[in-house]
């Protein structure tokens, strides 16, 4: 059941790698590389998959090409740990220099606060040192509990940073967060624009997380894990319309080893070497069986969506409806936490692009009676009103664009017209 659980959640490419795993770690199953997608999958997996014999050896002979290669990536804690060997410390500080640089986050940041780190904390000065040292090394600003903290940090090491970004950073961060230039200067009387302005540019030239460079996560490229064909045809059934077909071509497909198979039907007398061959193959048709119930899910899933949203995979409309994982899970039949993990980073290719499944979920941002429109559709419809009064020459503000939009049945409040607008990245009337 663990294992069923985990298989619904992984996408595409960490699928390959999973099942890549299941065969090194059980020699009941071998593999066969597929050479296309297909759209139907069979009534019973295993048997289909353990009729043909396959070759572990193609398999092996890629693995051993990939474990082969050497990992070229450089972690944080090696780059500081090498810089620190340079430094004369004596075995107390570098001990203590070790544990700051092994509790880095990738981001560069603490994972916990020094006071849980060090049990003397308050008492030891040594330790303190030590911290200053380590902030100091490159990248600046590590071993910090956080970005202003790290920007700080920055700042001061820095010779020839401004007074201003220091007292910025210090004393008055939340200022950062006003998008408006007139309200920094306003904050600060006493400081010219010219000043104020080199103060920003200082603080925007900084690095909020020293870390990310040496980050040791992966690159992972998306893959997609369904697609959805366009098909002509006057049918009036919209099943006929799509093919929705798995993403199968990049991934190996497990099956039974004939030999154990074999080997099964030989030793029955109850022996040890019945028992061993029975527990693989039990695991085997158990990771098989997995693998179809997440493939099964995963197209009933794409197909019930398709159903739900059908006037964007017909090209009616742009952005999809509201519509909850709560009634696709009524329509597949399956619990409303099965579609969230199937939903879980996959991606759908159609010919409108490479979208994510939780895409097509979206709330309602406004209901009525007759309509409920998703908040995708009304920064839509913000993002068209504002485009044709700039044609116009008019700058509507967030009042004027609320109440164009009650007319299109969309009835929100100013300040939710404003939060839409700032995350189309759109200034307000003023600025514009």
């Amino acid at each position: 059941m663990i294992q069923s659980l985990k298989l619904l959640t992984l996408p595409a490419a960490e699928l390959r790698e999973y099942i890549y795993q299941e065969v090194e770690n059980n020699p009941a199953l071998e593999l066969k590389e597929p050479k296309e997608k297909f759209n139907e999958l069979p009534e019973t997996q295993t048997e289909k998959f353990s009729a043909k014999r396959g070759t572990v050896a193609d398999s092996d002979n890629y693995m051993s090409f990939i474990e082969s290669l050497p990992d070229n990536s450089e972690t944080l804690q090696q780059h500081l740990l090498d810089q620190l060997f340079e430094i004369p410390l004596n075995e107390d500080e570098k001990e203590i220099a070790e544990k700051i640089i092994q509790n880095l986050d990738e981001k560069g940041f603490n994972i916990v606060p020094f006071s849980e780190l060090f049990n003397d904390f308050a008492k030891n000065k040594r330790i303190g040192k030590v911290i200053s040292i380590v902030r100091a090394l490159e990248p600046v600003g590590t071993a910090c509990d956080g970005i202003q903290e790290s920007l700080l940090v920055q700042a001061k090491l820095y010779e020839k940073a401004p007074k201003l970004a220091v007292e910025i950073l210090k004393n008055h961060f939340e200022i950062l967060e006003n998008t408006r230039i007139s309200a920094v200067y306003a904050k600060f009387p006493q400081w010219n624009q010219k000043e104020i302005e080199n103060a920003l540019e200082f603080i925007r030239s900084l690095e909020p997380y020293p870390g990310r460079q040496f980050s040791v996560q992966k690159t992972r490229y998306i893959m997609p894990d369904v697609y959805v064909t366009r098909t002509e045809t006057d049918s009036d059934d919209l099943e006929d319309h799509f093919i929705v077909s798995l993403s199968k071509e990049d991934l190996p497909v497990p099956f039974i080893s004939p030999f154990f198979k074999k080997l099964q039907q030989k030793n029955k007398s109850g022996n040890e070497a019945q028992a061993f061959v029975k527990d693989y193959i039990n695991d085997a048709e158990w990771f098989l069986n997995s693998l179809e119930y997440r493939n099964t899910v995963l197209l009933k899933t794409v197909r019930a969506i398709i159903r739900k949203q059908k006037a964007f995979f017909l090209g009616i409309s742009s952005t999809p409806v509201p519509l909850t994982m709560k009634e696709i899970a009524n329509e597949v039949e399956v619990h409303e936490a099965t579609i969230s993990r199937i939903a879980n980073s996959k991606y759908l290719q159609c010919e409108k692009g490479l979208f994510g499944l939780r895409y097509f979920f979206v709330a309602a941002a406004v209901k009525s009676e007759e309509q409920s429109f998703s908040k995708e559709a009304v920064k839509q419809k913000i993002k068209q009103i504002l485009s044709e009064s700039d044609k116009e020459k008019k700058k509507l503000s967030d009042e004027k664009i609320a109440g164009l939009l009650s007319e299109y049945g969309m009835s929100i409040s100013r300040r939710t017209v404003a939060k839409y607008r700032t995350e189309l990245g759109i200034e307000s009337s003023y600025d514009r």
